[in-house]
């Protein structure tokens, strides 16, 4: 996937549907997933999103987002 803030295209193969505030923390680079469907939060963002920090997507929701997150950029 690509941020749309950097000239990802809106297409259905180049998108995920998130809440506002976690979108844009994608698209500032603060939100990212590794290759396995783990969340991953910056650490300075991390502590407000404890629920969510280090926790895997459902199998169901990775094996349909797993390939565009695999160019989803993480840190």
């Amino acid at each position: 996937m690509t941020a749309y803030s950097t000239d990802g295209q809106a297409t259905r193969n180049n998108c995920m549907l998130l809440r506002a505030d976690l979108h844009r923390l994608l698209d500032a680079g603060l939100l990212g997933f590794d290759l396995g469907g783990k969340v991953l939060l910056n650490k300075e963002v991390a502590a407000h999103y404890p629920d969510l920090h280090d926790k895997k997507l459902d199998d169901n929701v990775f094996e349909f987002v797993g390939k565009a997150l695999a160019a989803c950029r993480v840190f």
